[in-house]
């Protein structure tokens, strides 16, 4: 088996979810129409890479002849979904119990400890958006210029975070937002986690 990147993880959860809830494999059309391909080319090729990278099974001369291959990178897994994050002004975590149920072949760079749905559009030039699921790595270290969950006495936010002596900076990915700055002195400051993915239904 090989990592997909992120296009080709597109079409492999798309294919994941549309067997899942109509009992067959979609067509090179749908699959085009979906992910919004220029041509259905574009969508077969994608269709050759997963099944040459062993994912699925195509058979030729059929409009629907993809299979999903049972192999360990299409086992669930569970991960807890705890709560709210904002990506606007610092808003309270909320925290939830729900457990969200991802298919393995869903990688995030690093070890994700648990997933925020996050709330606002501050930070849309990072690639989050209103309702998105962020991935979080459990940290208390700032690691400078990553996008981090920073709580700041009892409200939690989603920001590009910097630390330099006295104060700490967080920078949202949208220009209508104000970079927000915290003196330690003044302020009760305390990083949850970082990012390592984003889910995102289509």
């Amino acid at each position: 088996m090989h990592h997909l990147t992120k296009k080709q993880l597109k079409v492999y959860e798309y294919i994941l979810l549309f067997t899942k809830e109509n009992g067959y494999p979609p067509s090179r059309a749908e699959i085009c129409n979906k992910l919004n391909f220029k041509s259905i080319n574009s969508a077969q090729g994608y269709v050759r890479i997963l099944s040459e990278k062993g994912y699925i099974e195509v058979s030729p001369n059929k409009t629907r002849a993809i299979k999903l291959l049972k192999t360990e990178q299409t086992k669930e897994a569970d991960i807890a979904l705890i709560g709210k994050v904002a990506a606007g002004l610092p808003i309270l975590a909320l925290e939830e119990s729900e457990k969200m149920r991802l298919n393995e072949a869903i990688q995030f760079k690093s070890t994700a400890d648990y997933l925020l749905r996050v709330v606002g559009e501050s930070m849309i030039d990072f690639g989050i958006f209103d309702g998105d699921l962020v991935a979080i790595q459990k940290t208390n270290t700032i690691e400078n210029g990553s996008l981090m969950v920073v709580r700041i006495s009892e409200e939690a936010t989603l920001k590009k975070v910097f630390k330099d002596k006295d104060h700490v900076r967080l920078k949202a990915g949208n220009k209508e937002f104000k970079e927000l700055v915290y003196r330690f002195s003044d302020s009760d400051i305390n990083v949850e986690g970082k990012v390592v993915g984003v889910i995102r239904n289509y």
